[in-house]
């Protein structure tokens, strides 16, 4: 980014078909995170944009419903309660009294009318992971949609959106990632790409985007035509590069590495008395802690916490903490010992 920035400060625009290559360069680097084709798979600017391409894309009709999740971020909850102006049914399936998404639970809320069911394959506020394959066999098998909000989990845990049946995702390059706010990534699996209709096109929509006089030039055939505006171009410079650190270290050795700080965490918050509200199982486990104690004012601990250069944050009336491949031992016991 900051290379970009200096190029664009003594050059101008002499560089700009770089920009371009960049920006291909870092649609080859998520699609070879997710293990997708190359075209199934659009920069767009954040999460919630590629959840509001879905939600306005799909020819929903009155009386069709979709499916989410209470207590699941807002980014995934508002743009499908907004379809509600159009007649469609949004339903909560209620999570466990450990916070977690029973499959069960889920399909019990779809009927002949669901048309799709949005989740998030790790809960933002305890690190709840989904079976999303267990539950995307189920809802393929119904003709039900699955829409993922990967935000909190790619770039630390395995995801793999053909096996897991997922038909749309959407994910921010800033957190697990390791890239900046401003710029994030969205997949379509190429088979629903006639169904979804672009609600907002623009010059980069369509296929020929430097013949400028021409206005009859159709939409691009793949997910680029959700790209419908000039992008963050400083921001696709730090993505492609994040993207390949990720790569370089690779997934198979991020997920055992952030699991095994985030059960020493737990292990280390228990041992201080405090509960722990994110799940323990291995298959169920991800990098994000969450813990209290009733006895803590958790808004003093926060700012505390910062003070000395340890970020955590509060969420669904826990404590989080969140381990990546960036830490090691001692930052998780600099934490623990920190802690009243």
């Amino acid at each position: 980014m900051v290379a970009y920035a200096d190029d664009l400060a003594r050059h101008g625009a002499v560089h700009w078909s770089s920009w371009f290559e960049t920006a291909r360069a870092t649609r080859a680097s998520v699609a070879a995170l997710l293990g997708v084709a190359l075209g199934e798979v659009a920069l767009l600017h954040n999460t919630s944009e590629g959840i509001n391409v879905v939600a306005q894309g799909l020819d929903w009709k009155p009386g069709d419903s979709v499916v989410v999740v209470r207590g699941d971020f807002p980014a995934n909850v508002h743009p499908w309660l907004n379809l509600r102006q159009d007649g469609v049914e949004a339903r909560f399936v209620e999570p466990d009294a450990s916070l977690r998404v029973c499959q069960d639970d889920v399909l019990a809320r779809c009927d002949d009318t669901t048309r799709l069911v949005a989740v998030s394959a790790v809960s933002f506020v305890n690190g709840f992971r989904m079976d999303l394959r267990a539950l995307g066999s189920a809802l393929r098998a119904r003709g039900i949609l699955l829409f993922v909000d990967a935000i909190q989990a790619l770039g630390h845990v395995p995801l793999s959106p053909y096996d897991d049946h997922v038909d749309f995702l959407a994910a921010d390059g800033h957190k697990w990632l390791l890239g900046p706010e401003g710029i994030g990534l969205f997949f379509v699996r190429k088979a629903l790409l006639p169904r979804l209709r672009p609600r907002f096109v623009s010059w980069l929509s369509v296929q020929d985007p430097y013949e400028c006089t021409r206005y009859d030039s159709p939409l691009r055939a793949d997910a680029r035509r959700f790209e419908y505006a000039t992008p963050n171009t400083a921001g696709i410079h730090a993505f492609q590069a994040a993207l390949a650190l990720i790569g370089a270290v690779g997934i198979d050795a991020i997920t055992p590495h952030a699991l095994g700080l985030a059960r020493r965490l737990a292990e280390g918050v228990e041992a201080r008395g405090y509960r722990v509200g994110s799940p323990r199982a291995d298959s169920e486990r991800s990098g994000i802690v969450a813990f209290t104690r009733d006895d803590v004012d958790q808004i003093a601990l926060e700012r505390r916490l910062l003070e000395q250069r340890v970020v955590i944050a509060r969420r669904g009336g826990f404590l989080r903490a969140a381990c990546h491949l960036y830490n090691d031992e001692s930052d998780v016991d600099r934490l623990l010992d920190a802690l009243p």
